[in-house]
Formats: C-alpha cells, sequence, structure tokens
C-alpha cells in the first residue's frame, strides 16, 4: 500500500507492506506541478504530427522525473510487487504504470521500449485505506454472471423529445457512433458465458432493471462529463425516451441505486476522470458504482480508441479467467498489446487510460486442468520409457547367458 499527501511546500510518502512501514517526507516545489500537468496533457490531448520529437523527449523527461519524485524513495520496497495505491491531488490523474524507472537520454522516438512502471509492477488504485479495507458487502449475491451493454446512437434523429428535455439535444448532438464497442462485447462474450445487450436493445430502462442481477457489469458506450457538477455527469445509452427514463443514466441516479455485481467495467471515455475535491478526490462516474455496491471498477482516465480498447478489453478478460487478479490481469493485456503495437500505437495514449480501483483480487479460479493433462502426458511418457528400458535390460541379459554353442 502507497499513500500520497501532497502540499505545495511537502510530499508525503506513507508505505505498508507484509514486513515493513514506512514513512517518507519531501521537500517540493512547483515544479512536480508542472511535471504532472505536462504528463496529463500529453496523455489527455496527444499531437501524433506535431512536434513529435519534443513530445517523446518531454514525456520522458517529466515521466522519470515523477518516479524519483513518487517512487524512487521507496524503490527498494516495491521491486515486483503489486501495489496498491492512494493518489493525492492532481496525481489521480496520472495513471503511475507509465512512470519510467530510468532516464532516456537518446531523442529517438521509440514509445514501445520505454521502461515503464508496468514492466515491473501490477498496479491498482483506491480512494483511501479505509473504503478499500472495509470492502463493500453485497446485500444478495447475483444469480447471474456477465452483463454488457454496447448501445447505438443512429435513431438520434428519431426522437421526438418532450419539451420540457430540449436541454439533452446539445448532449445527443455528440453522440456519434461507435462501431468498436459492439466487437468489444462480442469478443467478450466469447471469453465469458452472458447477456449483452446491443444497438436498440441497449436502453437505459433494461440496465436499471437487469443489472443487480448480475456478477460483473460492461458499459461500452459514451461517457457525459459535467465538471462544475460531477453529480450530472451521465453514461449515455441508445436514446430510447420513455416516460421515466430520458437514455441517459446520471451520477446521482448511480448513488441512488444498488448493485451485486463484484466488478463494473466502465469501458467509455472519461468514465473515472470528475471534479477533484480536497480530500475526497475525484467525484466521478466511476466513483458513483462504488458507492452503489461494486467494490472494483475498471474505469478511464482519458477518451478511449474503440479498436484499441476491444483489444485491451479481449486480453484484460482472457486472463482475468485464467484465474489473475483484476490488476494483473489488465496489466498482461497492456504489456500484449504493447509487445505488438507499432511506433504509433506504443504511445501510453492508447493503452494506459484503463485502470483498476478498488478491489483487484481475482474473479475466477485458476484453471489447472491443462497441469492434470500435462502431469498425465508426463507419467505416460515415464511410464513408457521405464517400460523401453527394462525391456533393453531383458534382452541383453537373455544374450549374456546363451551357451557358447548357440553363439557360434
Amino acid at each position: 500500500l502507497i499513500e500520497y499527501a501532497l502540499s505545495d511546500s511537502n510530499l508525503f510518502i506513507f508505505t505498508i507492506g507484509r514486513n515493513h512501514s514506512k514513512l517518507i517526507k519531501q521537500t517540493i516545489d512547483s515544479s512536480i506541478f508542472s511535471n504532472i500537468n505536462f504528463i496529463w496533457k500529453q496523455l489527455s490531448e496527444p499531437q501524433f504530427s506535431y512536434e513529435v520529437n519534443k513530445a517523446f523527449r518531454g514525456y520522458c523527461y517529466n515521466a522519470f522525473t515523477l518516479y524519483q519524485y513518487l517512487l524512487e524513495p521507496i524503490r527498494g520496497n516495491i521491486k515486483n510487487k503489486n501495489l496498491l495505491i492512494v493518489p493525492d491531488g492532481t496525481l489521480w490523474y496520472i495513471p503511475f504504470e507509465i512512470l519510467l524507472t530510468s532516464p532516456r537520454r537518446d531523442s529517438l522516438v521509440n514509445y514501445r521500449n520505454l521502461p515503464y512502471l508496468i514492466r515491473s509492477n501490477s498496479i491498482s488504485y483506491t480512494y483511501s485505506a479505509t473504503i478499500f479495507f472495509e470492502g463493500t458487502q453485497r446485500l444478495t449475491q447475483p444469480t447471474k454472471g456477465f452483463l454488457a451493454f454496447a448501445p447505438d446512437y443512429t435513431n438520434l434523429l428519431a426522437q421526438n423529445s418532450p419539451s420540457n428535455q430540449e436541454y439533452l439535444e446539445s448532449f445527443r448532438e455528440n453522440l456519434v457512433p461507435i462501431p468498436g464497442v459492439k466487437d468489444e462485447v462480442r469478443n467478450i462474450k466469447r471469453q465469458i458465458d452472458g447477456d449483452i445487450y446491443l444497438d436498440e436493445e441497449a436502453t437505459e430502462s433494461r440496465f436499471k432493471k437487469t443489472a443487480g442481477d448480475y456478477d460483473i457489469l460492461h458499459l461500452a458506450m459514451h461517457t457525459i462529463i459535467n465538471n462544475e457538477e460531477p453529480m450530472y455527469s451521465k453514461l449515455a445509452f441508445t436514446q430510447k425516451v420513455d416516460s421515466l427514463n430520458d437514455g441517459f443514466l446520471n451520477t446521482y441516479e448511480i448513488y441512488n441505486s444498488r448493485y451485486n455485481a463484484r466488478m463494473a467495467v466502465l469501458s467509455s471515455c472519461k468514465s473515472g476522470f470528475g471534479k477533484l475535491m480536497k480530500g475526497e478526490g475525484v467525484m466521478s462516474l466511476a466513483r458513483g458504482f462504488m458507492y452503489a455496491g461494486c467494490p472494483s471498477i475498471v474505469m478511464t482516465l482519458w477518451e478511449v480508441s474503440d479498436k484499441s480498447g476491444a483489444r485491451l478489453m479481449e486480453d484484460f478478460y482472457k486472463s482475468l479467467k485464467r484465474g489473475r487478479s483484476k490488476a494483473e490481469a489488465l496489466r498482461e493485456a497492456k504489456l500484449d498489446f504493447l509487445k505488438d503495437a507499432d511506433n504509433l500505437k506504443a504511445n501510453p495514449y492508447f493503452w494506459s487510460t484503463y485502470v483498476v480501483i478498488g478491489d483487484s483480487s481475482p474473479l475466477f479460479k485458476k484453471n489447472l486442468s491443462y497441469l492434470y493433462w500435462l502431469a498425465a502426458i508426463l507419467l505416460i511418457a515415464a511410464g513408457g520409457l521405464l517400460f523401453y528400458i527394462r525391456q533393453q535390460r531383458i534382452i541383453k541379459g537373455r544374450e549374456a547367458f546363451k551357451p557358447d554353442s548357440l553363439l557360434s
């Protein structure tokens, strides 16, 4: 566990491990905030065709400098460990896994081979140690497994909104179709059996009726962020307006709901982004799901590239199915993505927006059947080898006791 407290002049790092605890105080100045802002801006507003070399050099410098501030003082305690991080202030906007553990001095743009922290550590986050260790108790056990929604927005022009909902039209103008989300949930369903609702079926009404019955919730859709009034940030379902629902699930509605899922995956743009409240952290859609009973959230810090997101999520669920923890599964998915990425897609913008917050424990038991088959094959092979050796010894023994007359 690593908890940070950040002020204008001091940085406190408090760590607890299996066999140690430590409190470190560092004197800082405004430069650390410049480092954070640079990384955040480059990840959330990347430039892929303008001053590319300058951006790369700036990224390497700032990502390593932040590592020196935040993790270098406890380097000996975190080697190859699973890290549970409680950020503070604007540190909430930075995924720690993209920090660099050593400096990069050459100017050749190569995001793929940088010494990211994710290469040595799996990382998850929590709003506070108290919230994490107290956990969330489910009122009832869900009766079903996996539930996913991937809405369609092509019917917007056909909507006849009531006059008192005209303000929603400004949001609907930005709801362009996202082709990749349907591939995303279909690919996941190949890994985990469950129910998926696509296009016209992916409505707010259906989600409200069914969500409490499922163990895993996966929402692949648009997010509309309201920084001034975080409770009015919303998830955009297929725009089927009825007498009770307008097609938008607001954060305040999530807070007033109750879910029994062990994990909610908000595979939508900036689902973990929100207004920073002093002493509270980020007020986001993701936090609403945790308040509503989900002990574990996979959320995003900036926009999601739908094709990259689909690939990451498919690999994430594959690793989950093998019994990995959520943080380990997401780490494996990101490293696999990075290994196969070209120099453009290797940019952290494409693969590091997803983070795990809350309980990171496995959802599935490790599948040991392949070990049993391997053991059986090895036993059969060993038995065959022993039989062969024994037969050879018998043959040699018979030849050794043949009479001389027969040998001649």
